[in-house]
């Protein structure tokens, strides 16, 4: 690790510096830009619809904040919040067609970009990168 580290830690930061410009900037997906935040709670509701309750356990984000995004998101008709029916006081969080479109189009994006970066690793490789971010991820919980 020490022959490499100065290279890891700028590669490093570099990662860091290219991905808070990419969230400052958003990805444009069908006309509508969306941030790193707002692509995961289209994937998270992708995968079923949830109540802000539930998003706010998932994401770490406070009910304000995931306010001020489903909000955008209704807005940009990506997302409907429908009642629940046993309980009219309740409600959940569906992904309308051009969600699930623009989750998509965001998911094709990462996925070429993981395409681009994984594959040409070999098996032990992949796993160093696995315990790397596993690693990196556990690190950063702990500061923020």
């Amino acid at each position: 690790m020490a022959q490499y580290s100065n290279e890891i830690k700028l590669e490093l930061l570099r990662s860091f510096y290219l991905s808070y410009s990419l969230q400052q900037k958003g990805l444009s997906i069908n006309k509508i830009t969306l941030d790193f935040i707002d692509l995961h709670l289209l994937n998270v509701l992708n995968e079923e619809p949830k109540s802000i309750k539930q998003l706010c356990t998932l994401t770490n984000l406070d009910r304000k904040e995931i306010n001020k995004r489903i909000t955008k998101q209704i807005k940009a008709g990506l997302i409907e919040k429908k009642t629940m029916e046993d309980d009219k006081r309740s409600s959940i969080l569906v992904l309308k067609q051009e969600g699930k479109l623009a989750e998509k189009e965001s998911s094709k994006k990462i996925n070429q970009v993981l395409e681009i970066t994984t594959s040409n690793l070999s098996l032990k490789e992949e796993r160093s990168v696995l315990k790397y971010l596993k690693d990196l991820n556990d690190a950063l919980t702990d500061v923020i």
